[in-house]
């Protein structure tokens, strides 16, 4: 494992690193299930919560957690 892989992608944009994060963090949890996701609820705390729906942090974790990015 490198710091890149915990970092995550370089992107421009005031909340892409945001939107960046929040897909890693989906796609841990998708890969520590051990079975089918049926359904997901996503809560936003400390600067996730600050940005707001315009983020897409909840949107972008729950594809990441459905694996569908």
């Amino acid at each position: 494992m490198s710091i890149f892989d915990i970092v995550g992608p370089v992107m421009v944009g005031p909340s892409s690193s945001h939107t960046a994060g929040a897909v890693r963090i989906g796609y841990i949890c998708y890969k520590l299930m051990d079975e089918p996701i049926r359904k997901v609820e996503i809560g936003l705390y400390g600067s996730f919560l600050a940005t707001g729906k315009g983020g897409l942090a909840a949107t972008a974790t729950g594809m990441a957690v459905a694996e569908r990015l």
